[in-house]
């Protein structure tokens, strides 16, 4: 499967938008770079244009999707490492200057490995995103605790104080 890439947003959005879209969660990076784009034009980010990827099967529909905004890193969805591998290739091919990758595990690792190998440059940083899976993320600690109020003086079970009070108004 080859990347197909363009600068056009609308390209973009009508070919991997709904991709997008179907996890908005795991995609809020994508998501509002490319709504800003839309309002604000492709000098959104101040660098030179944005770049926006897709990958597609066989039958056409979407298996992964990447945009660059520079100078910001590139931005990855849910991909195989060999995915994240042939798009750094790709980039590399084209020249593209990219500062780091933002991906989660094994895809961003990836991504920089194949990087350095294509460019002889070092490993673009790769930053690691807090994206989790739906219902994947939980409470540190117990929380099996009863509300109370809050008096002064008194210290809370996470450790905060309170230690005068305040009043709006």
């Amino acid at each position: 499967m080859a990347w197909q890439l363009t600068e056009d947003l609308g390209t973009y959005l009508a070919a991997a938008g709904g991709f997008l879209r179907a996890h908005p969660a795991q995609n809020t990076i994508m998501l509002t770079a490319a709504e800003a784009i839309r309002v604000r034009g492709p000098g959104a980010f101040g660098g030179p244009a944005p770049l926006f990827g897709w990958q597609a099967e066989p039958d056409g529909a979407v298996a992964a999707a990447f945009l660059h905004t520079p100078p910001y890193p590139v931005a990855l969805t849910a991909m195989t490492a060999a995915q994240a591998a042939s798009l750094a290739a790709e980039l590399a091919g084209r020249g593209r200057k990219v500062p780091g990758v933002n991906a989660t595990g094994e895809p961003g690792s990836a991504f920089a490995a194949a990087w350095q190998e294509r460019t002889g440059r070092r490993r673009p940083a790769s930053r690691g995103s807090r994206r989790r899976p739906t219902g994947t993320c939980s409470w540190p600690g117990s929380t099996r605790s009863t509300p109370r109020r809050a008096r002064k003086g008194r210290t809370s079970r996470s450790g905060w104080s309170m230690t005068g009070s305040a009043t709006a108004g």
